[in-house]
């Protein structure tokens, strides 16, 4: 009885970190989701509420597929209205500014999901078991790249001295906001 009162408490602390490390949404994947939400013209009504957060990197393996991006509740497409408590976890890794495209998609898949739809068996659809990148997640993902390569050079440009760092951090700095206007605008038309 002793060792099994053991391995159960070991059991649960062994839980504990990794539910710990958990995070609710930052704003660029709360962005995404928005992304999402628009492109498929709804919210899950389905859902009663959406437990939306980034996992610990690895956290969502399979040791059948390897990493997995994401998880989220499979909806049934008749379900009433705020029926079903979903999740929707993204992988830490996934949530890289530098691969905002990539987790657009992954957003759009799993929003989908929660939308009611079912794996498609279309390489074409963003409900494909791959999940390929759409158009809109690739001129944001883009934007977003170069928004963070923007960040990285002005903060080495604040290292520096001297007029020629002050003007290129200034030039800089300008270009950042103009990037960053662009990136958190949403499209008039998605897909575009």
């Amino acid at each position: 009885m002793r060792r099994l009162t053991i391995a159960v408490v070991l059991g649960v602390l062994a839980l504990v970190p990794a539910t710990a490390q958990a995070a609710p949404f930052p704003p660029s994947l709360k962005f995404a989701y928005k992304l999402a939400t628009d492109r498929w013209g709804a919210e899950p009504s389905a859902c009663s509420s959406v437990d939306r957060q980034i996992v610990p990197p690895g956290s969502l393996g399979n040791p059948q597929i390897g990493a997995v991006s994401g998880m989220s509740s499979y909806v049934a497409p008749d379900a009433r209205p705020g029926s079903v408590d979903c999740i929707l976890w993204i992988d830490r890794a996934y949530a890289e500014p530098i691969i905002f495209d990539l987790l657009c998609a992954v957003m759009f898949h799993h929003v989908g999901h929660l939308l009611g739809m079912e794996d498609s068996a279309d390489p074409r659809s963003v409900m494909n078991e791959r999940i390929p990148v759409p158009g809109l997640c690739k001129a944001k993902g883009r934007q977003s790249a170069r928004l963070y390569l923007l960040r990285l050079k002005f903060h080495w440009l604040q290292t520096r001295h001297g007029a020629k760092a002050r003007r290129l951090r200034h030039m800089v700095h300008r270009e950042m906001r103009r990037e960053a206007h662009r990136f958190w605008a949403m499209p008039d038309a998605l897909g575009s």
